[in-house]
């Protein structure tokens, strides 16, 4: 299960020093990195391990962070980067169980 929704880019949403796109600042920003300006995007999604099955998505760009914006109840075991959820390159996944919305920030 897959939703994905665009959040505007504010400071809380990216881990790098970065100034606003004026053009569509609403979804879309610029990051400072090493002295060169990246783009980025932020993005929620909810992303959910059915029958405690690992579950992932692709996007487009890689990912910068990830972050547990809520997780749904019925799921008792807390949720722990790198044993039932994480990210690596472009994919996010998760598993045993976990069904959660992230807020992904994108390069």
């Amino acid at each position: 299960m897959l939703d994905a929704r665009r959040l505007p880019g504010d400071e809380s949403n990216s881990p790098h020093d970065y100034c606003r796109n004026t053009n569509d600042a609403a979804h879309h920003g610029s990051a400072k990195t090493h002295g060169c300006r990246q783009d980025y995007s932020v993005v929620l999604v909810v992303l959910q391990s059915v029958d405690k099955e690992y579950a992932s998505t692709k996007f487009g760009s890689e990912i910068v962070s990830a972050h547990i914006e809520a997780v749904y109840s019925g799921y008792r075991i807390p949720p722990k980067k790198g044993h039932n959820w994480g990210h690596s390159g472009k994919r996010l996944w998760v598993d045993d169980g976990l069904q959660a919305t992230f807020r992904v920030v994108l390069r």
